[in-house]
């Protein structure tokens, strides 16, 4: 006999693998912890006012508040489950001389996929959690951070798209 499930849990990404953090990104998860379980008791208050309400079948405001709750005890469960399995990011030069989680990389490439004038980027290697490719902030797991991972100062990488095909020559790790 198969046991039922519900389509939410179905759909679910099940990822157990670590949560490289840095101690400012960890910290930023136990800060939105706190303000998460500070508001819960407010609205389990709310469940209750509503459910007084009537024929719950009916009662928009009581399944609205119930939907709210869910969400947030969902959000709860998430965040307790990456810092259970956080890895934090020491960001101190690397010893074996190659690119790892934490390290800060100076790459230099062309401009376009197409060609044009070189130029330097720096992007410092994070987990997925705390990327921010605007602010220079990759993942491990994007496609130029795997590319980038266990190479060494002067080793050149191609990353391929859809739109063609870029080269960056490793100039520095920090």
């Amino acid at each position: 006999m198969q046991v039922p499930h519900r389509r939410s849990e179905q759909n679910r990404r099940r990822d157990t693998g670590s949560v490289y953090l840095t101690p400012e990104g960890l910290a930023q998860l136990h800060l939105q912890l706190t303000e998460i379980e500070r508001g819960l008791p407010a609205m389990i208050q709310e469940v209750m006012r509503t459910k007084e309400n009537g024929d719950l079948s009916e009662n928009f405001e009581y399944q609205d508040a119930k939907h709210t709750l869910r969400q947030m005890h969902g959000k709860v469960a998430s965040i307790k489950a990456r810092i259970a399995r956080a890895v934090i990011i020491k960001k101190d030069a690397s010893p074996s001389g190659m690119v790892e989680v934490g390290s800060t990389v100076v790459l230099e490439t062309n401009g376009s996929a197409s060609g044009g004038a070189r130029k330097r980027i720096t992007y410092e290697i994070l987990g997925s959690h705390e990327s921010d490719p605007s602010h220079g902030r990759i993942s491990d797991r994007s496609p130029l951070g795997a590319l980038l991972l266990n190479r060494m100062a002067g080793d050149v990488v191609t990353l391929t798209t859809k739109t063609g095909s870029r080269e960056y020559r490793i100039i520095e790790i920090r």
